[in-house]
């Protein structure tokens, strides 16, 4: 069965935090949690928690951040969880590439197998 990097990703909604966490920086390395989510909507209705990690009620708790629009979140996660398909893709390619330098020095697939179960 070929590799399938999509398999050892997070779905795609996983994303979302890790998404807006990328705004509203005070530096390039403080990813500080500006939101929290609202626990009842514009009727005064209590939302499930299971229902509040959505952009609609993303609630700013830090003075000055801003709600960034939910295309520019969306695309965002698409572009993390890309990126981290693209590194299991490319730590896959040098397994690969390892298992066949060491098969043309002599190793057997059973000795190949104990360096890379």
């Amino acid at each position: 069965m070929a590799f399938n990097a999509e398999n050892y990703v997070l779905p795609l909604e996983d994303y979302f935090q890790l998404a807006l966490a990328e705004w509203n920086k005070i530096d390039s390395d403080n990813k500080q949690t500006w939101w929290t989510w609202e626990t009842h909507d514009e009727s005064g209705n209590k939302i499930p928690a299971a229902d509040r990690m959505q952009h609609q009620y993303i609630k700013v708790i830090v003075p000055g951040a801003v709600i960034p629009p939910k295309a520019d979140v969306e695309a965002k996660m698409l572009e993390m969880r890309n990126a981290d398909i693209a590194e299991l893709n490319a730590r896959n390619d040098k397994t690969v590439s390892g298992k066949a330098k060491l098969k043309a020095l002599g190793l057997d697939d059973d000795e190949i197998a104990q360096m890379y179960p």
